[in-house]
């Protein structure tokens, strides 16, 4: 239950204030340390959890070295593919945490990808994808455009500096078909001393700010991420 990474510790306050009570059924899109999938076991009981991870030698590493049981399935394939094979409204959470380098892969941020997502999602389920960006954020908006694109609702946290471009690192974003009630996730990142800041409608589509849809033809994701500093 121990979360060490505020982008986490946001995933989590977000997952949990948008979700019910009880337990769920999670796909982590990327592995990492499979965090959330833990998480979710030990503090929702009975929860299902499938990760789609690309990378072989890290699950092992993961079995052998840290904390990832036969409780989470692991499915070890490129996530795009992978996707394809879970059944229509199977979860009521989709994380999306995979990344090569600082990069999500660009595949994995297509209007394309995110309509598989939608399909696997109940209505009222939720997905949180964690992005990296900074200086003119120009991937971060995009993926928030494409996500509009798909998704009824959207969101955006981060810190007030990642916000207004004067700093940047990890910005988590939210899409459901249901709405996201963001002072309810601002109140959760309060309860724990956060201070993340949340982006709806009129104040979301002014940090979008035209930003270009990230599509199959055209999603040149490494490109538009700005460097630190």
């Amino acid at each position: 239950t121990y979360l060490e990474f505020r982008y986490i510790q946001l995933m989590a306050d977000i997952i949990n204030t948008e979700s019910p009570r009880g337990p769920l059924q999670v796909v982590s899109i990327g592995g990492g340390g499979f965090t959330l999938p833990g998480y979710f076991h030990a503090t929702r009981p009975g929860s299902s959890n499938v990760a789609l991870e690309i990378d072989g030698p890290l699950v092992e590493i993961n079995r052998a070295e840290l904390a990832l049981t036969d409780d989470t399935q692991v499915i070890v394939d490129d996530a795009r593919i992978s996707l394809r094979g879970l059944a229509d409204d199977s979860a009521n959470v989709v994380i999306g945490d995979a990344f090569s380098g600082a990069s999500v892969p660009w595949h994995l941020t297509t209007v394309e990808f995110n309509q598989e997502i939608r399909r696997v999602l109940t209505p009222d389920g939720v997905y949180a994808m964690n992005v990296i960006d900074y200086g003119s954020r120009e991937f971060a908006r995009s993926a928030a455009a494409t996500l509009g694109e798909v998704f009824g609702h959207v969101a955006l946290f981060a810190p007030d500096s990642y916000i207004d471009g004067s700093g940047g690192g990890n910005y988590v974003l939210v899409a459901s078909e249901s709405p996201i009630n963001v002072a309810a996730i601002e109140a959760t990142i309060r309860a724990r001393d956060g201070t993340e800041l949340g982006l709806v409608g009129s104040r979301l589509a002014g940090f979008i700010d035209g930003a270009k849809l990230l599509v199959d033809d055209f999603a040149p994701v490494d490109q538009m991420i700005g460097s630190p500093g």
